[in-house]
């Protein structure tokens, strides 16, 4: 039974924890947390009155079909039942609910996980639970929903062959959540034994991928583009890129060598011999290490990772404690506009903002390194004997 009391205290601190984020992002708290659910409900809902309208089909947006769908029929259940006190604010609850619901389901995945990978059990609460981001940023965007459709991928591809096959419908859905988790796509590609094997895993995540995609393609497909051209088109932040770009300010060069840098690296995660969750932990890395927008709150989509991984635990934290403090100056300007600019300009390259992400991103590329060229750190590598990787079986 000791097993079973370890895992429900784990899912009772992090549910509460959780639970405890969705209330004081509700509106009806006064005052509350910024989110964006609550900015794209205001957005959306008060501002363009696109109430009943379906996301990415009837109007657009910068989520995928999957949050699209989500909005959606939150926003029909809290306008048709708003049982807490408005729809507005059931729409909050709803969505909190929702993503509540898809911690659990993360936890029991990693929970099993554990007894695959036999990492040290505390990594749930030094990786997770209890780091500053999952306070800040657990309920904020629809990330919980692509930590447990990756974690479900991770799992499932671990197990027997036609378990692995479900593996690949799990991380379509995850592309069609956000688009970061097709960093590890190759990864797990590669690790297949049979060309044959390959072809059907790339040929189901593909297919997951457009079933869902498809209509929306058919139906409209400048709608489609932007989703994906949105966050393109998106001011360079929130990455070291922009200390060397801030003089010339361009935009595109930033997204191209962010672009490049990225597919380096993933080059490189599949040309060193790692183990397999090493490797996935890697291509997430070099996502994160180089892309040329990364928000804060992305940062809960690479904790499972990092946790069932190796990432060092010191440089962890500190990339935590800076990713917090990220939202914390980021309003700055609302307040005390008498400040200098570096403290209130979000984007400038050499602002307060802008280098705490940056600096956050380069303890991730440090780390990436550090776990795909242990012996370039010989004398400080411990590696942690806790972790017995489970690779693939043959097909």
């Amino acid at each position: 039974m000791k097993w079973k009391s370890e895992f429900l205290i784990i899912l009772l601190v992090g549910s509460t924890l959780f639970a405890y984020s969705i209330l004081y992002k509700l509106p009806l708290i006064q005052p509350n947390f910024y989110s964006d659910v609550s900015y794209v409900y205001l957005r959306e809902y008060r501002d363009r009155q696109h109430v009943g309208l379906l996301p990415n089909w009837d109007y657009d947006i910068e989520y995928p079909v999957v949050i699209g769908f989500i909005i959606f029929i939150t926003e029909r259940a809290s306008t048709a039942s708003p049982f807490l006190i408005d729809s507005f604010n059931t729409f909050i609850f709803l969505n909190g609910l929702l993503q509540l619901v898809a911690l659990i389901g993360s936890l029991v995945l990693l929970w099993k996980l554990q007894t695959i990978l036999k990492f040290d059990k505390t990594r749930f609460y030094t990786y997770f639970l209890a780091t500053v981001s999952f306070v800040m940023y657990g309920f904020y965007n629809w990330d919980m929903f692509v930590v447990f459709f990756t974690v479900l991928a991770i799992y499932l591809f671990l197990q027997k062959k036609l378990l692995k096959q479900f593996s690949g419908v799990a991380l379509g859905l995850a592309i069609a959540t956000k688009v970061i988790p097709i960093v590890m796509l190759p990864v797990l590609i590669q690790s297949l034994k049979t060309i044959k094997a390959r072809i059907a895993y790339t040929c189901i995540v593909i297919g997951t991928w457009l079933a869902l995609n498809l209509p929306i393609m058919l139906h409209n497909m400048d709608r489609f583009i932007f989703t994906y051209k949105w966050t393109v088109e998106y001011q360079l932040q929130n990455t070291w890129l922009s200390w060397f770009l801030e003089p010339i300010r361009d935009k595109t060069a930033g997204h191209y060598l962010g672009l490049g840098i990225i597919l380096a690296l993933l080059y490189i995660v599949l040309r060193v011999k790692r183990p397999l969750i090493t490797k996935i932990e890697c291509s997430w890395l070099a996502w994160y290490g180089a892309i040329f927008l990364f928000d804060p709150q992305m940062f809960l989509q690479i904790m499972p990772i990092a946790l069932i991984g190796a990432f060092p635990i010191v440089a962890w934290r500190i990339a935590d404690i800076l990713n917090g403090g990220i939202i914390i100056f980021y309003f700055l300007r609302a307040t005390h506009p008498e400040l200098p600019t570096y403290l209130l300009n979000q984007i400038m390259g050499f602002g307060l903002v802008n280098s705490l992400a940056a600096i956050r991103q380069i303890i991730i590329l440090v780390a990436f390194f550090w776990l795909a060229f242990p012996w370039l750190f010989k004398k400080h590598w411990k590696p942690d004997k806790a972790i017995v990787v489970a690779e693939p079986q043959k097909e």
